[in-house]
């Protein structure tokens, strides 16, 4: 450090400034989504037999929490966009990892199949050109950009039944809850916030909640209610 330059010193004493005046500038919001009961999850095709009531184990229901987001739209547009990021979304043989990923616009998602796991063949319904054609091998890469607002669906041409999906939103500031709603957004700047819920390919109809962050302090937002007969057979929800 003997031989720093006086103007690198303060090249990075402003850039440490900027830094704290914005982490000061931000805050916490936490909250938990109330869910209805969900019912047992649908059989899976007409093959199966009905199910029968088991006095020791009962009938998992439908956990919807892995297919929601809870997204903060602030009430005026940042002044900046968000910066890009990369992230990695890891392909485990019939299914993703994460049945939804949520992104903010202009994040590039790696799709990561796994060391054991059998070759795929990936394209996004209705945009062909969004994931290079050909074969993503076992250990392999293959690269998914998204560029505007809105769910990308990411299907298999040889696995029907491998489905996964990117939510793609314009605010940075989202969280997906945990299996019983609680969820936590962190290093909110100070503004007005419009609280929604994501689940599956879309916005939920509900009335939404708006929120004030002021300062460093965390921002609790009253208990978020998802509509009653949510999500609905099939784990489809409604629109």
């Amino acid at each position: 450090m003997a031989h720093v330059t006086p103007r690198i010193r303060a090249a990075a004493f402003a850039i440490t400034t900027i830094a704290a005046a914005a982490t000061a500038r931000a805050g916490n919001v936490s909250g938990k989504l109330d869910l209805p009961p969900s019912g047992a999850p649908p059989l899976r095709d007409p093959g199966f037999l009905d199910r029968v009531e088991n006095p020791h184990m009962p009938v998992k229901t439908i956990d919807p929490t892995p297919l929601m987001v809870v997204v903060l739209e602030p009430a005026a547009p940042p002044s900046e966009g968000a910066s890009p990021s990369q992230v990695t979304w890891d392909l485990l043989g019939a299914s993703f990892a994460k049945p939804l990923l949520p992104v903010v616009a202009g994040t590039e998602v790696t799709i990561a199949n796994c060391r054991a796991c059998r070759p795929a063949s990936l394209f996004v319904d209705g945009a062909p050109d969004a994931i290079a054609k050909g074969v993503l091998n076992p250990k392999g890469t293959k690269q998914l950009k998204t560029s505007k607002p809105g769910v990308l669906v990411v299907k298999d041409d040889e696995l029907p039944s491998l489905i996964g999906r990117v939510a793609v939103f314009s605010s940075p500031y989202f969280a997906q809850p945990d299996p019983s709603g609680k969820f936590e957004i962190k290093d909110v700047p100070n503004g007005s916030y419009t609280v929604k819920v994501w689940y599956l390919d879309h916005f939920v109809e509900r009335g939404n909640e708006t929120i004030n962050v002021e300062g460093k302090h965390s921002a609790e937002v009253p208990t978020v209610r998802v509509p009653t007969g949510f999500p609905g057979p099939g784990g489809a929800g409604g629109k």
